[in-house]
């Protein structure tokens, strides 16, 4: 038995598969970002034109900004008492994850049924576990480029809708095509979900011109937080408790500020830490691009999380305070000055 992270079957093969089934059930990690619920979202699509009967089951929050694009969809969430069918035999796939903790509540329910399952992702870690079939393309910018070859598969080309649900996991998930997981495919369907009669400023319009004054208010904080560490290579940003309950913001409103030190032309690593309780810190990390860069996936795995080379994320049981001295210590080693 191979237990690496990795493809066992095929674009063509998946598609089989999925066309011999009467019904199909899409799932996502925990807290559903662009990619994850464009890339499930453009599969359901399709498969509904195909007439297999589809549902798409979320972990909650759903960003309120991407609801109108699920209209006419049967979304479900998933939570510690909504769960799919326990006699539900038919299909299954996993999109944009592999990993257990990020299935939350709904792993519970994914464990009995493994012979079922599909993942198409394309994170560098994983666990072979969840599915007897796997897609995984790490050198794919989003799980959305992955679900648009497989579409191709299918059949035809995706229409306006799916081509929208499509365009926004790719340019989230690329940073609106700032990243440098951006390659020439990354274009390749842009231009071609373009043509299909995606009007890209809608899109990012949507996802990202839609946030209320409490994530503005939260983001000072954050920025007013900010120390740099290890001669400038290491910028941590802290957001405490009291900084989501007096700015009225969420977690979710904390999005994208992990990038917002690499403005500083010394940082390497960047990390926004957020309190969830007084003993519970999530780290979310990010690392610049380059020949000296630092995988934060790997720095990540030292606090049992994971993601990618650049974008990374996990959480530290203790105070801010020993976050960040723990924190601190591991970037040390890994650059050499501890």
């Amino acid at each position: 038995m191979n237990d690496r992270y990795e493809s066992n079957a095929t674009l063509d093969e998946i598609a089989t598969r999925l066309r011999s089934s009467r019904r199909v059930i899409l799932t996502t990690h925990a807290k559903p970002d662009g990619d994850a619920l464009g890339s499930s979202l453009a599969l359901g699509l399709v498969l509904d034109q195909l007439g297999i009967e589809t549902q798409i089951w979320y972990m909650p929050p759903v960003p309120a900004m991407f609801k109108p694009l699920l209209a006419g969809m049967d979304v479900r969430l998933a939570d510690g008492s909504h769960l799919p069918d326990p006699d539900y035999d038919d299909l299954v796939v996993v999109l944009d994850t592999g990993a257990v903790p990020q299935l939350s509540h709904i792993y519970p329910w994914l464990e009995t049924r493994t012979d079922h399952i599909i993942v198409l992702d394309h994170h560098i870690e994983g666990d072979v576990g969840v599915a007897d079939m796997r897609y995984v393309d790490r050198t794919a910018a989003a799980t959305a480029e992955i679900v648009a070859d497989l579409i191709d598969c299918l059949g035809d080309g995706p229409d306006r809708r799916t081509a929208e649900a499509l365009f926004l996991g790719i340019a989230s998930d690329t940073g609106w095509f700032r990243y440098s997981n951006v390659t020439p495919r990354t274009f390749e369907h842009a231009a071609r979900l373009l043509r299909a009669g995606v009007d890209h400023y809608a899109i990012h319009d949507m996802s990202d011109q839609q946030h209320q004054k409490s994530r503005l208010d939260l983001m000072g904080r954050a920025l007013a937080s900010l120390e740099l560490a290890l001669d400038g290579r290491l910028a941590i940003m802290q957001l405490t408790q009291d900084d989501y309950r007096e700015s009225g913001a969420s977690i979710e409103d904390g999005h994208g500020f992990s990038e917002l030190p690499q403005q500083i032309g010394t940082v390497k690593v960047s990390c926004l830490m957020a309190q969830n309780r007084s003993d519970h810190v999530k780290f979310s990390l990010r690392s610049k691009a380059g020949a000296d860069a630092i995988d934060v996936n790997e720095l990540a795995k030292r606090f049992k999380g994971g993601g990618h080379a650049l974008a990374a994320g996990a959480r530290f049981q203790g105070t801010l305070d020993e976050a960040k001295l723990a924190l601190i210590q591991e970037v040390a080693q890994i650059l050499g000055t501890d």
